[in-house]
This record gives C-alpha cells, sequence and structure tokens, in this order.
C-alpha cells in the first residue's frame, strides 16, 4: 500500500482598515433598536468593500456596538476586515 503525504494549503490572508461613518448610514431609521440596524449596516459596508457575501461579524465588535443599549450607538466604527482565500 502506498502512504499518502498531507499537505497544507497556504492560505491566503487580505486584511483592510476601515473607519466607518455610522451617522450617514442611519440618520433615516428609527429611534428604537438601532443597535440590530448597526450591526446591519456594518455587515453591508463589509460585503460591498470586500466583494464577498459571506460576511461574519467579530464578536468584539458586536459587543461594542450593543455596549451602550439598544437606542444609541456610537458616531464611528473602527473595523478590521480579513478575506481569507
Amino acid at each position: 500500500m502506498e502512504k499518502r503525504k498531507c499537505c497544507r494549503v497556504e492560505v491566503e490572508v487580505m486584511t483592510r482598515e476601515y473607519t466607518i461613518n455610522l451617522q450617514k448610514l442611519l440618520y433615516c431609521y428609527i429611534f428604537k433598536k438601532m443597535a440590530l440596524k448597526v450591526v446591519k449596516e456594518i455587515m453591508k459596508f463589509s460585503q460591498k468593500a470586500m466583494g464577498i457575501t459571506n460576511v461574519r461579524l467579530d464578536l468584539k465588535l458586536n459587543k461594542d456596538v450593543r455596549s451602550k443599549g439598544i437606542k444609541m450607538y456610537g458616531v464611528g466604527a473602527s473595523t478590521c476586515m480579513e478575506q481569507r482565500h
């Protein structure tokens, strides 16, 4: 029998850093339950910026967005996006 060697595939990681202006994206939404809209807008921005549809939000970013409560959100969100090939 012939033994097969396992070879690892090199994974390329493309990283970009953005600062997202949340006030510009969310000026037309209602006041209540803003944190959910913030998360959706961040995901929509990252889909557009990276050019892919499979987007996952980091737990630290999610906690930071929801830390001020449901109604309040920060002015900007600094994000680091990674795309693995």
